[in-house]
């Protein structure tokens, strides 16, 4: 990340973000897979049923799905958080919900879960290098995740609550328009400080 501009950066993960938010606003079945996917039938080829029971005895079932582009997705991901530290999120939420149509409650508790230990695994990696620039990084950091860690421990425990009180169709479509305002903000920094 060091050798590429934090401008170009930026503007990659906004025009990222745009992609992505098209996807979820357009959302529709666009093949037999994925129809037979969306309406919970059981697909040919390399899947994994799940049956998941959750505490008010909800059962979800769901069938994983095109793990190869998974990992393709999580590989990205991984790579965008070391770059700018977010990215992964957005992405497990296009490869789950878009493209195998798992249930947003599972999508965001799935998620939830994969971004706090790629973040514990970059934060870590990245806190050496704090350290060594001195006092006043640290202080800086300090000032920054004293914020963070609560904002993450609290949006934790609201985004799955909120999954189980929205419908699936509204939750999709709010995830692309929040997507674009993040890009747009996103964007309008890179050219702003560009």
């Amino acid at each position: 990340s060091d050798s590429i501009s934090p401008e170009i950066l930026k503007g990659l993960l906004g025009i990222g973000l745009l992609v992505i938010a098209i996807a979820f606003l357009r959302h529709r079945d666009s093949n037999a897979e994925d129809e037979a996917i969306g309406r919970g039938e059981r697909v040919e080829g390399p899947t994994v049923n799940r049956v998941i029971v959750s505490r008010e005895g909800e059962r979800i079932e769901y069938q994983l799905c095109r793990r190869h582009e998974g990992r393709w997705f999580a590989s990205l991901g991984g790579l965008l958080v070391g770059l700018i530290s977010t990215g992964l999120g957005e992405l497990n939420s296009y490869a789950l919900v878009m493209r195998c149509r798992i249930p947003t409650k599972i999508t965001v508790a799935t998620s939830v879960v994969i971004v706090a230990v790629t973040a514990l695994a970059a934060g870590t990696t990245h806190l050496a290098g704090f350290i060594q620039e001195g006092p006043t990084t640290m202080d800086q950091v300090v000032a920054i995740v004293s914020f963070t860690v609560p904002g993450v421990v609290i949006g934790g425990q609201l985004g799955p609550e909120i999954t189980k009180r929205v419908p699936e169709k509204t939750l999709i479509k709010s995830l692309g328009w929040l997507f674009i305002a993040v890009a747009l903000v996103t964007l309008a920094e890179a050219v702003l400080t560009g």
